[in-house]
């Protein structure tokens, strides 16, 4: 089949500079691991976060490199449009195009309107995702989709995303075997730089998380990434050396999937390959395709993974595997809502502070003189006592608690803090102020908290701790995007809206009552309340038309062309990211990957309809 080409003398030109920036886009953004230490903006500071600057080592280069890279694309654009290169003009006038357009736009208005400004812009600590980084993905989208206008080019994006599984899949296959490249000496420095002090990096993450901040964005990738790279693996003809490249990729995607023990990587998988069942049946129903020796394989083939990796991962003990039969239960209601964590309350009576746990209630009380801890009704003796000297002479009290190694008390000026030391000496506090009414709690800043305030909630009832807590976040954040219809708070501004004082629905269903909820893992209900109801239809819309495009495309030719492998295998990844979104967030380490191929998708289901238009004419 001949390629459809676009008229002009700078095509060659415009076809290596677009390759290129779509390579930083979806090969090098995500790979960029470096530690950046970025100040605090006046609207976190002492709001969600207690420090000045944090730490960023996965999220704030990426988000500067997305812009860099948009800004030369725009610039690529702009030198297109100059010298009338049409395939740019033409894609730039498609419906995708117009759809993306009305998305930044409702973006820009929810951040010119949200009364965080720069963070709306510019993005919130370790997310980095504010509308310059957004506009960055809807550029990257439209390059994408532009570029693809030959089966050349096509095959071009085949090899871009294996290249970025190749890398990302090979670091994250040997942190799940236990080999972490970022914990040895080479990795701290690289990762480090001019702060590494000779000790190597410690990030506490039970599971391989790549280059992609954590083990959940690693989880979303390679769920895509593996429903993406198993369509070329089927289908590619058996003589081609490309065929075992993609199953060699398919592979470490699949156990870089695995290792990040995310569930929502592995429920888009399963969803995905479904879709790639069900068109190939289509196909092999319609077009008599069980004459094609290569068709019945790769069906087979396909059919026999989508069988056999859940079938294996049932019968094994895996973590990930665990988690999903939690939430299989939590959502159809076999599991009752038990409390995982050894905190369970936090009550006010008037001079009395209780804390409700698996080893009896702690009331601390406290009117005149010194304060009094009892458990269970006994009285706990005090078995230790040292001042604070930062303090006007304050004092810290050690006692005997059961299932703790010890509970401390400091009292000083009218704060109480208790703090509960388990046997890892991981330590929950509680922050306390004694006034002429009782006592009350305090936020982690210092600030009064009225618990007894209502804290809007919809749906999860009973089930708040489905997916680690997620049932109880999702509870809170819907209401929230509910008061979003056309326009969001502004891009990243999640976490400044979530209910952050909520600290005893906290305890009781995160395990801590002043941990910040910053993200909804949810990238729907994020989008949702960061950029309004209207931006979530938008996206949803360009994902939908795409896949029922494709979908039609595909069943309608019926032959596995470069462009129906490339189309269908964007498709499987592009339902495999979505799927993965309801237990995860977009994130500036994943999202650039997701937008190209998306775009790169669209681009390839235009010229198969252009070419199925060319063919009855």
């Amino acid at each position: 089949m001949s390629d459809i080409k676009f008229k002009g003398e700078n095509n060659g030109f415009f076809d290596k500079t677009a390759a290129l920036l779509l390579m930083i886009a979806v090969v090098a953004i995500p790979l960029i691991v470096r530690i950046r230490i970025v100040p605090v903006g006046v609207y976190e500071y002492g709001i969600i976060r207690a420090s000045s600057s944090i730490n960023d080592m996965f999220s704030y280069n990426k988000a500067v490199a997305v812009c860099i890279d948009a800004l030369v694309i725009a610039i690529y654009f702009a030198i297109g449009i100059v010298l009338e290169e049409k395939r740019v003009k033409l894609r730039l006038k498609a419906l995708p195009s117009y759809i993306m357009y009305g998305y930044i736009g409702l973006c820009l208005i929810s951040s010119v309107f949200s009364k965080y400004t720069s963070i709306a812009f510019w993005g919130i600590s370790e997310r980095y995702e504010g509308f310059f980084v957004l506009l960055g993905y809807a550029v990257f989208f439209i390059l994408a989709m532009s570029f693809v206008t030959s089966e050349r080019s096509a095959n071009c994006m085949l090899l871009i995303f294996s290249l970025s599984v190749l890398i990302i899949g090979t670091i994250a296959a040997m942190q799940t075997f236990g080999f972490d490249i970022f914990a040895t000496e080479t990795g701290s420095k690289l990762v480090l730089g001019q702060y590494y002090g000779g000790e190597t990096l410690s990030l506490k993450f039970d599971s391989a998380y790549g280059t992609l901040y954590n083990p959940n964005c690693l989880g979303m990738y390679a769920g895509m990434m593996s429903s993406f790279m198993l369509v070329p693996a089927v289908l590619s003809p058996v003589k081609s050396k490309r065929k075992y490249l993609f199953i060699l990729l398919f592979v470490l995607a699949v156990i870089s999937m695995l290792g990040s023990d995310s569930v929502g990587g592995l429920m888009g998988f399963a969803l995905a390959c479904v879709f790639v069942l069900l068109i190939g049946a289509v196909c092999f129903i319609k077009k008599r395709l069980y004459k094609n020796r290569l068709y019945i394989v790769g069906c087979a083939a396909a059919a026999a993974a989508a069988i056999i990796i859940p079938a294996v991962l049932s019968s094994a003990n895996a973590v990930i595997v665990q988690k999903a039969k939690i939430i299989v239960s939590g959502v159809s209601g076999g599991i009752e809502d038990e409390s995982p964590y050894f905190y369970e309350d936090f009550a006010f009576d008037a001079d009395t502070a209780s804390i409700a746990t698996k080893a009896g209630t702690i009331n601390i009380t406290a009117a005149d003189g010194e304060p009094v801890v009892e458990q269970n009704g006994i009285v706990r003796e005090i078995k230790s006592t040292k001042a604070m000297p930062d303090t006007d002479g304050g004092h810290e009290y050690t006692y005997d608690i059961d299932g703790l190694a010890e509970g401390i008390l400091q009292v000083y000026d009218d704060k109480l803090i208790f703090i509960g030391c388990d046997e890892q000496d991981n330590r929950t506090n509680f922050l306390m102020r004694r006034t002429e009414n009782g006592i009350i709690p305090l936020d982690k800043f210092g600030n009064d908290i009225n618990i007894d305030e209502n804290v809007a909630s919809a749906g999860f009832e009973g089930i708040e701790r489905l997916g680690s807590g997620r049932g109880y976040i999702w509870s809170r954040s819907i209401p929230i995007a509910l008061k979003n219809i056309i326009i969001g708070k502004g891009p990243d501004s999640f976490a400044l809206e979530f209910p952050q004082h909520d600290i005893v629905a906290k305890l009781k269903y995160l395990g801590n009552p002043y941990i910040i909820v910053d993200k909804p893992h949810n990238i729907y209900l994020q989008s949702a309340v960061n950029t309004g109801v209207l931006s979530v239809i938008a996206i949803a819309a360009l994902v939908l038309i795409f896949i029922a495009k494709t979908a039609l495309c595909v069943v309608r030719q019926g032959k596995m062309s470069a462009y129906a492998v490339t189309a269908l295998a964007c498709a499987a990844g592009v339902i495999a990211y979505m799927t993965a979104g309801l237990t995860t967030d977009s994130a500036v380490s994943v999202a650039p990957v997701f937008w190209v191929m998306l775009g790169t998708g669209y681009g390839t289901v235009i010229m198969m309809s252009t070419e199925d238009k060319n063919g009855k004419d």
